[in-house]
C-alpha cells in the first residue's frame, strides 16, 4: 500500500457558505492567519451547501429559501425515502458530470485538483 507514503503539499478546505461566501471566507482566513498565507491551503466556498452539486447534477431545483439539502430531502421523500448526510457518497454513481460541470464551485474544485 503506497497511499500513505506520498507527501501532501496541498490542503483544500471546502465549506458551506449558506448564501454568504464573503463573510464566511473572511472568518476562515482570520482563523487560519499566517497558516493560510504561508502554505498551499486553498479555500473552496460553496454558495449554499455541498448538496447543491447533487441538485445541479440531478436537475433538482433549489433556492435561498429552499436550500439544496431541503430540496434533496423533498426529492428523496418522493423517490427513495429520507435524505441523510451519510448518504452523500451514494450519489456519486448517479451524478451527471456534464450538468455538474456548469456549477461554479465545482469548476473551482476541478481547477484546484489540477494544481
Amino acid at each position: 500500500m503506497t497511499a500513505g507514503t506520498e507527501k501532501c503539499n496541498t490542503i483544500i478546505i471546502e465549506y458551506d457558505c449558506d448564501g454568504n461566501c464573503s463573510r464566511i471566507t473572511k472568518q476562515i482566513k482570520n482563523i487560519l492567519g499566517q497558516e493560510y498565507q504561508n502554505n498551499n491551503i486553498y479555500l473552496l466556498g460553496i454558495e449554499f451547501e455541498i448538496e447543491e452539486w447533487i441538485c445541479d447534477s440531478l436537475k433538482i431545483k433549489y433556492s435561498a429559501k429552499r436550500r439544496p439539502a431541503k430540496a434533496l430531502n423533498d426529492f428523496e421523500k418522493e423517490h427513495a425515502g429520507k435524505y441523510r448526510k451519510d448518504k452523500l457518497p451514494s450519489y456519486s454513481s448517479k451524478m451527471d458530470y456534464n450538468r455538474l460541470s456548469k456549477n461554479k464551485s465545482f469548476q473551482a474544485f476541478l481547477r484546484l485538483m489540477e494544481k
